[in-house]
């Protein structure tokens, strides 16, 4: 029970982070999108997410659920699900605590 009431207490899951992050890719805003992630991920992604940014609305189509492989007070690992070719492939988003204990994205 404790767990459950400290994690409603600290803001969204990973899960709401990332949902974010897709409602900030169809709404074409990079900067919003940014925030979801470290700091030093979002230097990493920053030029990347404005090369894929007419892609936005194809690529949030496509990705599937993710599904939780491992997790700890501090990190959370998951595969975003995707379908290609008839296969299903996990794709790795990591999420890490950062100073405040809000979830961000660390590699994606």
């Amino acid at each position: 029970l404790a767990y459950y009431w400290l994690a409603s207490t600290t803001g969204p899951s990973p899960e709401d982070v990332f949902e974010s992050f897709k409602t900030a890719l169809l709404a074409d805003d990079v900067d919003d999108a940014l925030t979801l992630f470290t700091e030093t991920a979002a230097e990493g992604y920053a030029s990347f997410l404005e090369q894929l940014r007419p892609y936005f609305q194809q690529m949030v189509n496509e990705m599937g659920d993710m599904v939780l492989i491992s997790s700890d007070d501090n990190t959370a690992n998951y595969d975003l699900l995707r379908e290609e070719g008839g296969n299903m492939y996990g794709y790795p988003v990591l999420f890490v605590r950062d100073e405040m204990g809000q979830w961000k994205i660390s590699d994606f």
